[in-house]
């Protein structure tokens, strides 16, 4: 029951992960984590908007899915393998990027609502904490 040195390798297992998820689920859940950092009328604590993030994060990628299966489901034709990896690295660097400039901009965003209802600025390590957080 000996496996090939190439299955037991790491960078194989990192791979086939990424294999497996869904470029369509990435992209959504991108998009709302990006719209869970823009400004609120009300400023969020930090742990709050992290929550707030990460649940968004977990339902686009759920809707994602569901959308990628509801597409399979209707038999609508699939880009050929070589196109759907392509695209599929093209979506990670472009959801990689949303992702940093709104959180970047996500302390700036609060902190403008903060000073709007009187409170002190939070800190600039905002971003890297709701990062963490979600």
């Amino acid at each position: 029951m000996s496996q090939s040195f190439n299955a037991r390798h790491p960078s194989w297992r990192i791979r086939r992960f990424l294999e497996h998820f869904s470029s369509t689920g990435l992209i959504m859940a991108t998009l709302l984590f990006a719209l869970s950092l823009t400004p609120s009328l009300v400023p969020r604590p930090l742990l709050a908007q992290g929550i707030v993030s990460g649940l968004c994060i977990s339902a686009g990628y759920a809707i994602g899915v569901l959308l990628h299966e509801a597409w399979r489901y209707l038999r609508l034709p699939e880009p050929r393998a070589r196109l759907r990896r392509l695209v599929s690295r093209v979506a990670w660097l472009v959801c990689a990027l949303v992702a940093a400039l709104f959180l970047w901009q996500a302390s700036n965003w609060q902190n403008g609502i903060r000073l709007l209802m009187g409170m002190e600025p939070d800190s600039a390590t905002r971003g890297v904490s709701i990062a963490a957080i979600a």
